[in-house]
């Protein structure tokens, strides 16, 4: 199974997971061939992104940051902290540190030499949480920041959105910038929101709170809420992490591929973001991840089947480009094939 874009589905795909209306309907069962009738059909109901089944899940051979079942844990274990925190609950949080030594753990054990996939995905609050604690604790070990840092980071992190639970706004596949201008106003304050909660908060050290106040900044000045300039490291550390997964599964914003948001990265590197932190990010990442269908520059069809060692020289497994079926025994590695370049996703 493989989330999708509805504009970029193929008539013949098949529905993975059934499409409810906003009444909790089912408004296309699972298992539907999805002619074109039916995706001319969704768009218009404000459906963008649907599970359709992966044909070629037989070939690929995913690299994965973290193993879904081992995120379903990290994510209930926060959700049964954040979820029941209150607003004046002084001292509720200080478990987080038990979580925050645990993700340490797991995070330490990775090989940050590996190039790793990141699904197309859907996401919530709580695994938006997970994933950026996961990647700024990954750029923190490039950079051999101590054990303590490690912790100060890990920990604001966790706690970075703390505030969007006491707003209203929705924030999910939303772009915050062409809401309402009070709702816009409303959804910025959740940087303060959480930042004033957590000043009671005697056993969390200042960087942890200064990243949650700052984690909207930018180095030229252009974020919120203060549009402070000068950042610690840990804070430039979570600006890149958290922007970069908000952009790659909706969370405040348009949902976008991970080559298109590699892409804007490259044009911001130095302004908004740290150059050298986007690196040592993007070291670990496959542009293209495991399962992208491409068009490749002598124009034939692939899917991407695997990593290389190479950001954005995956393994290919060429496809027909009538029927889109796997050509048996056409694969490219084009980290080894330098002639042949994807010139697009398709």
């Amino acid at each position: 199974m493989k989330i999708k874009e509805v504009k970029y589905i193929k008539s013949g795909e098949i529905l993975a997971s059934p499409i409810y209306t906003d009444e909790k309907t089912i408004l296309i069962p699972a298992g539907t061939e999805l002619k074109k009738e039916y995706i001319d059909l969704l768009l218009p109901l404000g459906i963008e992104i649907v599970e359709i089944e992966d044909k070629y899940e037989s070939i690929e051979k995913s690299s994965l940051i973290i193993p879904e079942e081992v995120k379903s844990e990290f994510k209930e274990k926060i959700q049964n902290i954040l979820g029941k925190h209150i607003y004046s609950g002084k001292g509720s949080l200080c478990k987080i540190k038990d979580i925050a030594i645990e993700i340490i753990d797991f995070v330490n054990n990775i090989d940050l030499n590996c190039i790793y996939d990141i699904p197309y995905r859907q996401t919530d609050l709580y695994e938006h949480t997970i994933s950026v604690t996961i990647f700024s604790l990954l750029v923190a070990r490039k950079i051999n920041l101590s054990q303590e840092r490690m912790e100060d980071i890990a920990i604001g992190c966790l706690l970075h959105d703390l505030g969007l639970r006491y707003i209203t706004i929705p924030y999910v596949n939303k772009k915050i910038d062409e809401l309402p201008p009070e709702d816009i106003f409303e959804y910025k304050k959740h940087t303060i929101l959480a930042y004033t909660v957590l000043d009671e908060e005697e056993w969390l050290s200042q960087v942890s709170k200064n990243m949650v106040l700052s984690h909207h900044e930018k180095m030229n000045g252009s974020g919120f809420p203060l549009k402070q300039r000068e950042q610690d490291i840990e804070c430039r550390i979570i600006q890149l992490c958290d922007s970069f997964d908000c952009l790659i599964s909706g969370m405040e914003c348009g949902r976008y591929s991970v080559e298109k948001v590699m892409n804007y990265f490259l044009t911001v590197a130095g302004e908004k973001y740290d150059k050298d932190l986007m690196k040592d990010l993007f070291s670990m990442i496959g542009k293209y991840p495991v399962g992208t269908e491409v068009e490749l520059s002598d124009h034939t069809y692939g899917v991407v089947t695997c990593q290389t060692n190479c950001i954005d020289c995956p393994i290919i497994n060429l496809l027909d480009e009538m029927s889109g079926n796997i050509v048996e025994n056409k694969v490219y590695d084009l980290n080894e094939n330098k002639e042949i370049q994807i010139i697009r996703v398709i």
